[in-house]
């Protein structure tokens, strides 16, 4: 469901920008994306991931909040996707507009044009049916545990790459386009939701900096590890949602399936257990995995209802909007209640 944000006639401008990386002309293959447009490039045997994302949407000082918290961790010795310098100096670079310059009838009033910014190809192969069991689910434990233990420690070197918290990019946006829908049992039932998430108390050693979207999309699977990449979504959150996303995203790949034996159950108590090497996994914090799920639920119904609008044309798309819907309006998650997921 995920779209490139740019069409065949921005090859110019997706050349203009690998240019500010590399001197030579290079071919370059789009992605799967969504909020930012991902591109790959190879060079002299290696390769290398080029995003674009709209100044509407990110400062520059957000995207080297990304950046700089990446380089710590990977200094720390996680397996990630490293940035790249640009031939100018710089990690990020501008493309497409001036500097300062604002957006003629966009409706955020951001900037004009796009940042550039790049990184190293992650190791390891994409993660496939094969790869799922105990192993995995361990391992993408401690990687997150690990993840937000560095978090903890971390600093930004400058203080306006500071990341933003949970309720500006996410809560906040979402109930803007929920006051939109024209289904009040809907609109009621995610506003209770979200209400709820934002009672959650922000405990210590359970609220800080994490990846936000750690689900096997976004990393690659080694025999060593796993090696993340895709920081975009870095927010200063609870921890407990950052579970929720990794097991919620097993929920919703599980849930097309006619027959599978994946257990939720399963895939918690080993992801927990690779979690617990590095951290304590507190009762408070287990208990509010199922609200964040549910706020990712709602998020997503959220996310297509602004790209497709409340009726979309196409049959695919109107199935997938009912679907939400009746899963938010009944407090469910592809039909399962929340509760008993976790």
């Amino acid at each position: 469901m995920k779209t490139n944000l740019f069409v065949q006639d921005d090859n110019g401008l997706v050349q203009e920008a690998i240019g500010r990386f590399v001197v030579e002309r290079v071919a370059f293959v789009p992605l799967e994306s969504y909020e930012s447009a991902v591109y790959a490039w190879e060079l002299e045997g290696r390769k290398f991931i080029l995003k674009l994302t709209r100044k509407s949407r990110r400062t520059r000082e957000q995207l080297m909040g990304e950046i700089d918290f990446v380089q710590f961790v990977a200094s720390h010795g996680v397996s990630v996707a490293r940035p790249i310098v640009a031939r100018s100096g710089q990690y990020v670079e501008n493309i497409g507009g001036s500097m300062d310059g604002m957006v003629d009838g966009e409706g955020s009033g951001g900037s004009a044009g796009y940042w550039a910014y790049a990184f190293e190809w992650a190791e390891g192969e994409r993660v496939g049916p094969g790869h799922y069991g105990s192993k995995l689910y361990k391992v993408w434990g401690i990687a997150m545990g690990r993840l937000h233990s560095l978090a903890e420690l971390y600093a930004p070197k400058q203080p306006e790459w500071i990341r933003p918290r949970w309720e500006e990019s996410e809560l906040l946006p979402t109930l803007d386009v929920c006051a939109l829908s024209s289904f009040p049992e809907l609109r009621s039932a995610a506003e209770t939701w979200m209400s709820k998430v934002r009672r959650i108390p922000e405990h210590k050693g359970e609220f800080g900096l994490i990846h936000n979207d750690m689900h096997p999309r976004n990393f690659h699977w080694t025999e060593e590890g796993i090696v993340m990449f895709d920081f975009d979504g870095l927010t200063h959150h609870h921890y407990a949602s950052d579970i929720a996303v990794a097991l919620y995203y097993g929920l919703a790949e599980h849930s097309r399936a006619s027959e599978n034996s994946w257990s939720p159950e399963q895939f918690l108590h080993y992801f927990l257990e690779g979690y617990s090497v590095c951290r304590t996994v507190s009762a408070e914090l287990q208990r509010h995995i199922p609200d964040w799920m549910m706020f990712r639920h709602i998020q997503l119904y959220m996310l297509y209802f602004r790209s497709w609008g409340e009726r979309p044309a196409g049959i695919t798309e109107r199935w997938t909007l009912s679907r939400y819907r009746k899963d938010i309006i009944g407090g469910t998650l592809f039909g399962k209640k929340p509760e008993d997921l976790a």
